[in-house]
């Protein structure tokens, strides 16, 4: 039953954005559109972000640097979250019970997102994790972070668009 619920939200989120032509996020070029479940199996869309600076982080279960820049991005995110900023954590692929473990081992205060289907993945061009992208408050993607991302570096780049 929590498959075909699953399966329920991804579909509808894939309708909703159109199942427009896979698309690479790259510097200064509109973000896509997310396709990405929270973990009460609810679509979350970019677009509900608007007019806030968002840190995109792509990430798995068992990768140290994933893990290990977790801390230091929720400091950044709970410093400036009431400011505009935020940060979605999209797992690549990994099933709910290895996105909990992680958020068990882990605790932040960001949202974990999944990525069942690799949509949202593919549309960013992620190859490997942790990539990550930073948006503006008009969806614009400013930044791509390609491995950990330092928290000064975060720190600079958030508060240049906040």
């Amino acid at each position: 039953m929590i498959v075909l619920r699953v399966l329920a939200a991804l579909a509808l989120t894939v309708l909703v954005t159109a199942c427009e032509e896979q698309k690479v996020a790259t510097t200064a070029a509109a973000a896509p559109e997310l396709a990405a479940l929270d973990l009460g199996d609810q679509a979350v869309k970019l677009a509900d972000y608007r007019d806030k600076v968002v840190f995109v982080t792509f990430w798995l279960n068992g990768c140290g640097p994933c893990l290990a820049e977790f801390p230091d991005i929720d400091a950044v995110y709970r410093r400036h979250k009431d400011q505009g900023f935020t940060v979605l954590a999209v797992n690549l692929g990994q099933d709910k019970a290895a996105i909990e473990a992680s958020l068990r081992k882990v605790p932040v205060s960001f949202p974990f997102l999944a990525d069942p289907l690799g949509i949202t993945a593919k549309r960013y061009g992620v190859e490997g994790a942790p990539t990550a992208f930073l948006i503006d408050g008009k969806g614009i993607v400013r930044e791509r972070f390609e491995g950990p991302v330092t928290p000064e570096d975060l720190e600079k780049k958030v508060r240049a668009l906040l």
